[in-house]
């Protein structure tokens, strides 16, 4: 685990500062829900200077292994549509995510198949552009391949996901545009 947050330690965010942006975790500043646990609104300093955030806070359901990978693809991932990763809490029992805004068969990165596109994952900026937020379930796989597939077990929001994919647990780029 530490090798793991040693090589993205520029994106380490302090539990004091995240605290201080969400008020001290004040319900009045949650925006929203989900698997994770609570998501709060804040204004942060980071990396990159400082700007509102969304906070994402573990409360229950969702781990270690959803937390990981959720900095993994969002450091490796940048797009218009995307929420970028700011930066990240772990410290203590705290697993906190600092949140800013997929498929593209040109691209030379790995395939990203998100697996659990719904409405409480598409988050709107302050010019109302839709952005993906939320790839703690989400699969990489090999890039440019056309007939590409992924064989995992079925995870997301019923009625959401591919049909498919809940019958054979295989997931394709396709998988996603279904949910749309």
């Amino acid at each position: 685990m530490d090798a793991f947050l040693q090589q993205f330690q520029h994106l380490q965010i302090q539990l004091e500062d995240i605290t201080s942006a969400t008020d001290n975790f004040n319900d009045d500043n949650c925006i929203g829900r989900g698997g994770f646990g609570k998501v709060y609104k804040g204004e942060l300093s980071h990396s990159k200077g400082r700007s509102m955030v969304a906070i994402k806070d573990r409360g229950h359901g969702q781990g270690i292994p959803e937390f990981l990978k959720e900095i993994t693809s969002l450091s490796h991932y940048s797009h218009e549509n995307l929420i970028s990763l700011l930066g990240f809490c772990y410290q203590g029992d705290k697993m906190i995510l600092g949140l800013r805004y997929l498929h593209d068969p040109r691209g030379t990165h790995q395939r990203l198949i998100h697996c659990d596109v719904e409405n409480a994952n598409i988050l709107l900026d302050d010019n109302w552009n839709g952005k993906v937020s939320d790839f703690g379930l989400s699969k990489m796989g090999p890039a440019n391949e056309e007939q590409s597939v992924i064989i995992t077990f079925a995870a997301g929001t019923p009625g959401y996901y591919d049909p498919q994919y809940a019958m054979t647990n295989t997931l394709a780029k396709e998988s996603d545009q279904w949910s749309y």
